[in-house]
């Protein structure tokens, strides 16, 4: 089983903007593909970020993303639990 795998940069401005250019290697594969996404530019505040709720569970592959996210509070503080893993093929 193949893979593909692909890179676009999308600027944001004062006009909401979608993911429409979706090469069509990913496009072959609705039921896996991922989207990964990372804003630059900002460290999260209180009110800037990806907002996780209770019970949810984000998952990041690579140890340049592991060691780069950054977590804030909103409104008290938190336990965050994380298991590491390094599947070996």
């Amino acid at each position: 089983m193949g893979a593909m795998s692909t890179y676009a940069k999308v600027t944001v401005s004062s006009t909401a903007v979608t993911l429409r250019e979706i090469p069509q290697g990913i496009k072959g594969y609705p039921e896996t593909a991922l989207a990964i996404i990372t804003v630059e530019g900002i460290a999260p505040t209180a009110t800037v970020g990806h907002k996780l709720e209770v019970g949810d569970t984000l998952i990041l592959q690579g140890l340049g993303r592991i060691t780069d996210i950054k977590f804030i509070r909103v409104t008290t503080d938190a336990t965050l639990h994380v298991s590491y893993e390094a599947p070996v093929w």
